[in-house]
C-alpha cells in the first residue's frame, strides 16, 4: 500500500457542508416564496404579475402600487417537516421536526396618493431539519482513513500537551484537524516510527473486526429578508415599483458521526463518537425592480433581483470521544473554535409573470424565473488557513472535487461554481376563484428545475410544492391561511471517503440518500384601520 506525506492534503474528513464551499452559496441564493404570506403561498408563489400583498416587496415591487388603502399584516407560520434517508438501498430512517416562526410583516402606506409605500419583513428560506442514518456490519472505520491522513506526521507534533492542549492543531491545517482528534483520543496510535499509524493500540480495532456506522444532522435558521419599497401607479394602466433589501442568514448546523463495534469483534473498541458544530451569521444587500402592465383583463409583469453582497462570520468546532467496550477508560479530544469571514455574491434572478381575470370572480396567473447560480461567488481569497473541517462528502463538493480546484495557495471556489452550477428556470402556475363577494378559493403549484450542469444530478436539484387556501374579505379586515406541500431530494453522499495521491482509498461502502417533505401552514392578518 502506497502512501504520501499528507501535511496539504485538503479535504479528506467527513462533511455534509464545506466552509468556503458551493453549499453555504447555495443557502444565500435559494428562495423559497412559500414561507411569506398566506395568498401568495397558497397561489404558489405566481405573483410577478399580481399585487396588494406583502410579498410583492421580496417578488415584484410593483405590485404595491395596487393597493388601494392602507393595511398592516402579520403572517405566523407553522412547519412540518420529515426527512426519510436510506442507506445503500435499505435502513430507512424517518426523522421529523417542526418550527413556529413569522413568515411576513408589512406596513403598507398607500391612499389617494398614487404613491405606495411599503416597509417590511419576509421569510425567504427555512433551514429546519432533522435527518440520521445507520449502517451494518462494515469492516472499514473513519478510523483507517485518519490513519491515511496522518501519515507522515509526526507523533511529536500532534499530542497534547497540559500546558498548550490546542498547539496541534494550530500547526496543521483545519483539514487536518479530526485525524488529531483520532490520535489525541486514542482511536489511532503511532507505529514505532512515529509518523506510521494504526488503529492497535489503546482502542484497538482489528483488521476483519465489523461496525455499525450512523450520523445525525441539525439544522436550524432561515433567509430574512427586510424591505424599504416604493411604487407608482400610471392611471391603473402601468405600475413600477423599488425595493431596498437587507438579508440576514442565520444558519446552525450540529452533526454526530459514530461507530459502534460489533459484539464479536477480536478488537477492544466498543464505540466512539464525532460532534461537529457550525453557526454562520450573513449580512448582505439587494435592490429588486419591477413593473406591471394592465390590459385590462391581461396583466404582464417584470422584475429584477440583483445579486446579494453580503458578508458573513462562521465559527465551527469539533471533539471526539472513545470507549473501550468495558467502559472502564475513554479517550476525549476537541479542537479550538475556528472563525471564518467571507464575502459573497448570490445569483440573481429575472421574473417574468402573465396573469388575467375573469368576470372579476377568477384570476389564472403563471410565472417564471431565472436564476443565474452559476454566477454566485466569493469576493475575497479564499486559501488553506480558513478552510473549515468538513463533515460528509456529498455530490459537488467531494474531496475530488475540491483537491481539483487547489493549486497549493488557494481554493479556486468561483471556478468550481462555474463548472459545476447552471441558470435554472422555475415555474409557478396559481388559480383564485371568488364564488361570493367576501370569499377567496386558491391553489398554486411551483417546479423549481436543477441547477447542477451533470444531468445525473437533475433529480436532486428538483423541488415541487404544492398548495392551497382561503381567504375572507371584509372592509377594515383580512383574514387568509394556506397550506404548502414542499418535496426534495438531497444530493447524495457517504459516510466517510479518502482518495490518497497513490490512489488508495478508504471509504464506507454505500450510498446515503435522503428526501426532506415539509408541510407549512401560514396564517395572515390584514387590518386597514383607515379604509
Amino acid at each position: 500500500m502506497k502512501r504520501k506525506l499528507l501535511i496539504l492534503v485538503l479535504i479528506a474528513s467527513i462533511g455534509i457542508s464545506f466552509g468556503q464551499g458551493t453549499a453555504d452559496l447555495m443557502r444565500l441564493s435559494q428562495i423559497n416564496y412559500g414561507t411569506s404570506t398566506s395568498r401568495s403561498a397558497a397561489m404558489g408563489g405566481a405573483f410577478t404579475s399580481l399585487g396588494a400583498d406583502g410579498i410583492s416587496m421580496s417578488i415584484n415591487p410593483a405590485g404595491l402600487a395596487m393597493y388601494r388603502s392602507s393595511e398592516v399584516s402579520f403572517t405566523p407560520i407553522v412547519k412540518f417537516g420529515s426527512n426519510s434517508t436510506n442507506y445503500s438501498g435499505t435502513n430507512s430512517y424517518n426523522r421529523s421536526n417542526s418550527k413556529v416562526a413569522i413568515g411576513n410583516f408589512s406596513v403598507i402606506i398607500s391612499g389617494d396618493s398614487d404613491f405606495t409605500f411599503g416597509i417590511g419583513y419576509n421569510r425567504l428560506n427555512d433551514f429546519e431539519n432533522r435527518s440520521s442514518v445507520y449502517g451494518y456490519s462494515e469492516n472499514t472505520s473513519i478510523g483507517q482513513m485518519y490513519m491515511e491522513q496522518l501519515y507522515g506526521v509526526p507523533a511529536s507534533d500532534i499530542g497534547s500537551p497540559s500546558g498548550d492542549p490546542y498547539q496541534a492543531f494550530y500547526k496543521y491545517v483545519p483539514s487536518m484537524w479530526n485525524a488529531i482528534m483520532g490520535y489525541q483520543a486514542g482511536l489511532v496510535n503511532p507505529t514505532y516510527a512515529g509518523d506510521e499509524y494504526n488503529m492497535a493500540g489503546l482502542f484497538n480495532y482489528q483488521d476483519g473486526d465489523i461496525q455499525q456506522p450512523q450520523s445525525s444532522l441539525s439544522t436550524s435558521g432561515a433567509l430574512h429578508e427586510y424591505s424599504l419599497s416604493g411604487a407608482y401607479n400610471f392611471d391603473n394602466k402601468l405600475y413600477i415599483g423599488l425595493s431596498l433589501n437587507l438579508q440576514n442568514l442565520i444558519y446552525n448546523e450540529e452533526y454526530r458521526y459514530g461507530e459502534v463495534t460489533d459484539l464479536n469483534n477480536t478488537g477492544s473498541l466498543d464505540n466512539f463518537t464525532l460532534k461537529q458544530n457550525l453557526s454562520q451569521n450573513g449580512i448582505g444587500f439587494n435592490f429588486k425592480i419591477g413593473a406591471t402592465l394592465n390590459l385590462d383583463y391581461l396583466r404582464i409583469g417584470v422584475a429584477y433581483h440583483s445579486p446579494t453582497w453580503g458578508n458573513f462570520r462562521e465559527n465551527s468546532y469539533s471533539n471526539l470521544t472513545v470507549y473501550d467496550k468495558e467502559y472502564s477508560g475513554y479517550g476525549f479530544s476537541d479542537t479550538p473554535t475556528l472563525y471564518n469571514n467571507y464575502k459573497y455574491t448570490t445569483a440573481s434572478h429575472f421574473l417574468f409573470g402573465i396573469s388575467t381575470t375573469i368576470a372579476k370572480k377568477l384570476i389564472l396567473s403563471a410565472d417564471y424565473e431565472l436564476v443565474t447560480y452559476g454566477s454566485m461567488k466569493y469576493r475575497n481569497d479564499l486559501n488553506i488557513v480558513g478552510y473549515r473541517t468538513p463533515t460528509n462528502a456529498g455530490a459537488i463538493d467531494n474531496l475530488q472535487n475540491l483537491s481539483t480546484y487547489y493549486d497549493g495557495n488557494n481554493f479556486y471556489i468561483n471556478d468550481m461554481v462555474k463548472d459545476f452550477y447552471k441558470s435554472a428556470s422555475n415555474f409557478r402556475f396559481a388559480v383564485e376563484v371568488r364564488p361570493v363577494q367576501i370569499l377567496f378559493l386558491r391553489a398554486g403549484y411551483a417546479y423549481y428545475g436543477s441547477m447542477y450542469r451533470d444531468s445525473a444530478l437533475n433529480d436532486y436539484g428538483r423541488y415541487q410544492q404544492y398548495s392551497g387556501g382561503v381567504g375572507l374579505r371584509f372592509d377594515w379586515f383580512s383574514f387568509d391561511i394556506a397550506y404548502v406541500y414542499g418535496m426534495q431530494n438531497n444530493l447524495p453522499s457517504t459516510f466517510f471517503k479518502y482518495i490518497a495521491d497513490d490512489g488508495y482509498t478508504v471509504k464506507s461502502s454505500g450510498i446515503i440518500n435522503s428526501k426532506n417533505t415539509n408541510h407549512t401552514i401560514l396564517l395572515t392578518f390584514g387590518f386597514r384601520p383607515f379604509n
